[in-house]
C-alpha cells in the first residue's frame, strides 16, 4: 500500500468477496488495536458485535453486490479492548486481475452520537424557549435602543456645561492633557487661550438685571467663539463669565491673531446699546511647560490684559516673567 494511504485521516479495509480482510492501513489498525498482521485473513465479522454482524451479512453485502457502493453507513466496530468505536462505513467494490475486491473507507464518530444526543435534547429545549426568546426579543431590542440613546445623551450631557453648551472645565483638563502628551510625544505645538468678560457686573446690571441679562451674555459670547473657531478647537466655560480656548496645532503669531479677531467680533457685535468687550490671555506650550505652567501663564497675560485697560489681547510671551511648573491657576 502506498504511503500516502497507510498514513491516510481515515481507516482503510481492502476485503475479498467473502469478507476476509486482504489488507489494512496504518490508520485503520491503529483505530481499531489490532496489527495488520493479526487483521491479515480474518473475517470483517469478526469485529463486529451480533447486531452488527446480522446487519452487514443481511443487507450490506446484498448491497454492495448489487450496487457495488455503499455510503455512509454507520457501524460499531469492536476494539481490541473490547471498547465500542462507532464509524462512518463506505464500501466500493472494484475488479481485479484475480477476483473482485471490495474497498472500505472507515471514518471513527465515537464522538458524534454522544454529540447528535446531546444536540437533540438541547435543540429540544430551545425549541421550547424559542417562543419566549422570541417575545422577549423584541422589548430587549427597544430597551437596547433606548439604553444606547440614553448613554449618549447622558455621556453629551456630562461633558457640557448646562448654559452655553461649551465642552466643560472637565473635558478642558482632559483634552488639555491630551495636548500635553502630544506634545512631547509628537512635538506637536499647541495655545491655550483664556478669555474672560470685562466689567461683567456691571455689564449684567446695565442689560435688565439679575441672573437672565447675565445668562444671555454668557450665553451670546459662547455662541459668538463657537461661530469663530472651527470645531478642530476646544472651546469651553471654565467658570463664571470666564472661558478657555485650546487651538491645536498653532503656535504663538496665529494664537493672537484668532483672539485678536474674537476681541474684535465681540466688540462690535450689536448688545442691545450695551458696549461690551473681552479680555483675552495666550500661552504657546513649549519644552518646559505642563498643564500647571501653561495655565498659569495664561491667566497672568489675561491678568496683564485687564491691567493694561482691558479690551485687548496679551501674550505670555511678550511678559518678563517666569513661571514653574509648580504654579497653579
Amino acid at each position: 500500500m502506498h504511503k500516502r494511504l497507510d498514513d491516510a485521516a481515515c481507516g482503510i479495509v481492502t476485503i475479498d468477496i467473502q469478507g476476509h480482510i486482504v489488507t489494512v492501513n496504518t490508520t485503520f489498525s491503529n483505530l481499531i488495536g489490532y496489527t495488520k498482521e493479526e487483521l491479515k485473513n480474518n473475517h470483517i465479522e469478526s469485529l463486529l458485535n451480533n447486531a452488527n454482524k446480522l446487519f452487514f451479512h443481511s443487507i450490506l453485502y446484498p448491497e454492495i453486490r448489487n450496487s457495488r457502493s455503499i455510503q455512509e453507513i454507520y457501524l460499531s466496530l469492536r476494539h481490541k479492548d473490547h471498547s465500542i468505536l462507532n464509524v462512518i462505513f463506505n464500501a466500493k467494490m472494484f475488479e481485479t486481475d484475480s477476483q473482485p475486491v471490495i474497498d472500505c473507507i472507515v471514518i471513527p464518530i465515537q464522538n458524534r452520537i454522544k454529540y447528535e444526543k446531546e444536540i437533540r435534547e438541547v435543540n429540544k429545549k430551545l425549541t421550547q424557549a424559542l417562543q419566549e426568546k422570541t417575545e422577549l426579543h423584541d422589548k430587549l431590542q427597544q430597551n437596547q435602543i433606548q439604553l444606547v440613546e440614553l448613554n449618549k445623551q447622558l455621556e453629551y450631557l456630562a461633558s457640557r456645561d448646562p448654559l452655553t453648551n461649551l465642552y466643560n472645565r472637565r473635558v478642558f483638563v482632559e483634552h488639555l492633557d491630551q495636548y500635553v502628551t502630544s506634545f512631547y510625544d509628537n512635538h506637536t505645538p499647541f495655545s491655550l487661550c483664556i478669555v474672560d468678560i470685562d466689567h461683567f457686573k456691571q455689564v449684567n446690571d446695565n442689560w435688565g438685571g439679575h441672573s437672565v441679562g447675565g445668562d444671555e451674555i454668557i450665553q451670546n459670547i459662547a455662541n459668538s467663539m463657537v461661530a469663530h473657531f472651527s470645531d478642530e478647537f476646544t472651546v469651553a466655560r471654565f467658570g463664571g463669565e470666564e472661558f478657555v480656548i485650546l487651538m491645536p496645532d498653532i503656535r504663538a503669531k496665529m494664537a493672537i491673531t484668532f483672539a485678536e479677531q474674537l476681541q474684535k467680533v465681540v466688540k462690535e457685535a450689536d448688545w442691545n446699546t450695551i458696549e461690551l468687550t473681552i479680555s483675552l490671555g495666550i500661552a504657546t506650550f513649549s519644552h518646559v511647560d505642563n498643564i500647571d505652567s501653561i495655565l498659569a501663564k495664561a491667566d497672568y497675560a489675561l491678568y496683564e490684559s485687564k491691567r493694561n485697560g482691558r479690551d485687548q489681547v496679551t501674550h505670555a510671551d511678550t511678559l518678563d516673567r517666569t513661571f514653574s511648573s509648580e504654579s497653579h491657576h
